[in-house]
């Protein structure tokens, strides 16, 4: 195994921990569906799971002395492989929208105002359902969650929201491939650590509203 990909596993292991810890930290008792919640948890099972990806061949080079073993590991690795590659579409759709809905009740505004952003992953969760996604459509929700995350972080002096707001959006839309001059372990590696500074900045940011 290489060591990007060792980095790499690494740097999933990181995110999970600060989303089990932003998930654990996060209190507000007058929000009795806390999508932040699910927002943190989504990114950590993601992570865990990509850090499964990323260090499997550790496991897979000690079945090479059980052959017996490595017919049922092999399809233990395509069913896990799948459910990553849900994961990771699920935490591209609701990971920003379900933590700038839930900004905008924490900090007092309308459930329809607030809400709006979260009702925006439908559109492309439905076109995935129906075998059209379009990454466009997904990077249009994405930048329109962002500018409202500034937007309302501005208007509540939030400079916690404002980081966090920024950190995802540049870890969308530059930390990607093709973007960068990296191999994928590289760029990887750098969309989650900017995944870690958005969770962080996120629960900085909740936990300062003087309703929660």
């Amino acid at each position: 195994m290489s060591d990007v990909g060792y980095s790499t596993a690494f740097s999933y292991l990181l995110l999970a921990a600060t989303g089990m810890y932003c998930t654990e930290r996060y209190q507000c008792s007058i929000c009795t569906i806390k999508l932040a919640c699910a927002s943190f948890a989504v990114i950590t099972v993601d992570a865990l799971l990509g850090a499964w990806h990323w260090g499997k061949e550790i496991y897979s080079s000690l079945l090479i002395r059980r052959k017996s073993q490595l017919s049922s590991a092999n399809k233990s690795e395509g069913t896990l492989q799948t459910v990553y590659t849900y994961t990771t579409f699920l935490r591209n759709l609701v990971a920003l929208p379900f933590v700038v809905t839930q900004v905008w009740l924490d900090y007092g505004y309308e459930e329809e105002l607030a809400n709006f952003h979260s009702l925006l992953c439908l559109v492309p969760f439905h076109l995935y359902l129906a075998n059209k996604t379009n990454n466009a459509i997904i990077d249009m929700m994405i930048a329109v969650n962002g500018a409202s995350f500034a937007i309302v972080s501005c208007m509540v002096k939030s400079l916690h929201g404002m980081a966090a707001a920024g950190s995802y959006l540049f870890t969308h839309f530059v930390f990607r491939s093709g973007h960068l001059d990296f191999d994928q372990g590289s760029v990887t590696d750098l969309q989650n650590y900017g995944l870690i500074c958005f969770m962080y900045y996120s629960l900085m940011c909740l936990s300062k509203t003087s309703k929660c």
